[in-house]
């Protein structure tokens, strides 16, 4: 294991104190904050007998939106046969998300994303272009701030927790028995079906060949701020 110099320790310790200092006090402001996080993946039929482990089973996605201001969570789920776990597939969720859930109650106010900093999820040029054509189309600021590598502290990732100990004694048969678990600790799952995901997916990347860019500094930046005036 590769040990830190003392300059990279001290860098990686102020990053992580900024960041905090960041979120509270966004927290604090006007605009809508929330976090986002993928759980691990879970199976279907799940049991505690042991021959069911080596039984096919099937994949069960759950990407989870946290409104950080009014402790509410939302659960996305789907199965792998409804939709892959591509960058489209995260884009169209997250925008879909802030047009039906965010704007439709008050348009015009600015929103804040928090998220750790996964390349094949998140911190991608495909979600950048994403929330740039949202930001235009109706006229907001979307930022996205990427926390520090191991100090990714979000109340999403702590519904996953809460989920998976709710889990343990729980046998599921279905994948619609996942759905009946978070609805006990989420106010809102929304159950994608192939043809939402596929439907969703398809759009997105229309839109996204249109508004291609040169995004690749993303990589570099802790912070990417959409505005409906930028000039790319």
């Amino acid at each position: 294991m590769k040990n830190l110099s003392d300059e990279d320790y001290a860098l990686h310790e102020i990053k992580k104190n900024e960041e905090r200092e960041a979120k509270n006090k966004d927290k604090a402001s006007e605009n809508r904050v929330f976090c986002m996080d993928m759980q691990a993946v879970l199976l279907s039929p799940k049991s505690n007998t042991s021959a069911l482990y080596f039984k096919m089973n099937l994949m069960v996605h759950n990407f989870t939106i946290f409104d950080m201001k009014l402790n509410k969570g939302y659960c996305f789920v789907w199965l792998e046969a409804s939709g892959g776990v591509s960058p489209d597939n995260y884009s169209s969720i997250i925008c879909s998300f802030i047009i039906d859930n965010v704007l439709v109650l008050k348009p015009n106010q600015n929103i804040i994303l928090y998220s750790d900093g996964c390349a094949a999820q998140i911190r991608n040029v495909t979600l950048s272009n994403a929330l740039l054509n949202s930001s235009i189309q109706y006229k907001i600021t979307i930022e996205q701030k990427y926390l520090e590598r191991g100090h990714a502290h979000m109340k999403a990732a702590h519904m996953h927790s809460l989920i998976e100990r709710k889990l343990q004694n729980t046998n599921i048969d279905v994948p619609a028995d996942y759905v009946s678990v978070f609805l006990q600790l989420v106010p809102l799952v929304i159950a994608l079906s192939g043809h939402q995901a596929s439907k969703q997916s398809r759009n997105l990347q229309k839109t996204c060949r249109g508004l291609q860019k040169n995004l690749d500094q993303t990589s570099e930046r802790s912070v990417f701020k959409a505005q409906n005036d930028s000039d790319w």
